[in-house]
């Protein structure tokens, strides 16, 4: 959402549109949570970070949240947050994940050393796996390349084509794709599609998840 943007009702008007399952938001510091209070007789289920601003993250679902926690990733101890979901009838684990932007030396490490802890936590168990948030790499970078390489994880995009989706202030052509989906080959991501701009510097993301024997 962006923890400089103050047009929150955008994002509401997003929600009441979309009316989704999970909403896992990226960027949000206690204004933002304040402003989504009305959330909280729909979506009974919540996740949470702390309120770090950047690197603050909110989830609010309506299903059910098995097991939601918090870890900390990277050198510079990043949150992460956790949880199992069952979809189908089966249990799947996901993690919303935001990296660090690779802008300096010591961000670019935690930036690589965050992607490598997606690989570690996906082989920790043969769960189904569902990863989401802004990684802060394209599909093109090496670092991304050795997460798939050894995560064996799908990226929704691979069906759809790139759809860039930052920064929301440049053209179009000129954006490229930071958001990412990534799932296990026990899953189907279906419906993946960019939302209108309400206000940050990313645009929204929506998209289906089912098991892939449904």
């Amino acid at each position: 959402v962006w923890s400089h943007n103050k047009n929150h009702q955008n994002l509401i008007d997003l929600i009441k549109q979309q009316n989704p399952d999970i909403i896992a938001l990226e960027e949000t510091g206690y204004n933002w949570i304040n402003s989504l209070k009305y959330l909280d007789k729909t979506y009974k289920y919540r996740g949470m970070t702390e309120s770090m601003g950047d690197f603050g993250i909110s989830i609010y679902s309506k299903k059910k949240l098995i097991d939601p926690r918090k870890e900390y990733w990277g050198t510079m101890r990043i949150p992460t947050v956790l949880f199992n979901l069952n979809v189908d009838n089966e249990q799947i684990k996901v993690a919303v994940v935001h990296t660090t932007p690779p802008g300096n030396q010591e961000y670019f490490k935690n930036r690589n050393e965050m992607l490598e802890n997606i690989v570690k936590w996906n082989s920790a168990d043969k769960r189904p796996s569902l990863v989401v948030g802004d990684l802060n790499t394209t599909m093109y970078s090496p670092s991304y390349k050795n997460t798939i390489c050894k995560s064996n994880l799908i990226n929704a995009r691979r069906t759809v084509g790139i759809i860039p989706s930052w920064p929301t202030m440049w053209p179009g052509f000129l954006r490229i794709p930071l958001e990412h989906v990534l799932y296990s080959k026990e899953l189907k991501i279906t419906n993946f599609e960019l939302q209108k701009n309400i206000g940050s510097d990313h645009l929204p993301i929506v998209f289906n998840v089912k098991a892939q024997n449904n």
